[in-house]
C-alpha cells in the first residue's frame, strides 16, 4: 500500500468517526447526569403527588355525597330547576372526571412523572372541585334539603 492510500484510508476513517460522533444528541449525552432531582424537586413531587390524592379523594367524595341527595330525596319543589342544576353538576363532574382519567404528569399508581403537567392536572382538577362544591352543590343543596 502507498502512503497516499493509507493518508486516505485515515482521512476517511476519521471523518466517518466524526460525523458518527456528531449524530449523537448532546441532549442525550448531558441528561444521563440530570435524573438526580434535589431534595427541593424530591418535595415539589411529594406535595404535588399528595395533593392529586387529596383532590381525587374529594372528587370520590362529592360525587357520593351528590349521588345520595339525588336518590334519597325526590320531593324538590321544583324538579325541572332540579334536573337542570343536577346536569350541570353531571357535566363538571364528567369534566373532573375525565382530568383524573388523563391523570396528566402522574403514573397511574400517583407518582410524579412531570411535575408541570402535574401541577396542572392538581389545578384543573382543583378548579373543577371548586365548582362542584359551590355554584352546583350549594344550589342542589337547597332544592333537596
Amino acid at each position: 500500500m502507498s502512503k497516499k492510500s493509507l493518508g486516505s484510508r485515515s482521512t476517511i476513517l476519521a471523518i466517518v468517526i466524526a460525523m458518527a460522533l456528531a449524530s449523537l444528541s448532546a441532549t442525550s449525552v448531558f441528561a444521563a447526569g440530570s435524573t438526580k432531582l434535589t431534595p427541593h424537586q424530591k418535595e415539589v413531587r411529594q406535595d404535588l403527588a399528595s395533593d392529586w390524592q387529596t383532590a381525587l379523594s374529594s372528587l370520590r367524595f362529592e360525587k357520593a355525597v351528590m349521588d345520595g341527595r339525588v336518590k334519597n330525596n325526590t320531593s324538590a319543589t321544583d324538579q325541572t330547576q332540579a334536573a337542570d342544576l343536577v346536569n350541570r353538576f353531571n357535566a363538571v363532574l364528567a369534566q373532573a372526571e375525565a382530568v383524573a382519567a388523563q391523570h396528566a404528569g402522574f403514573s397511574v399508581n400517583g407518582t410524579v412523572t412531570d411535575s408541570i403537567l402535574a401541577a396542572k392536572s392538581v389545578k384543573e382538577l382543583n378548579a373543577d372541585l371548586h365548582l362542584l362544591r359551590g355554584a352546583i352543590t350549594h344550589h342542589v343543596v337547597d332544592l333537596f334539603v
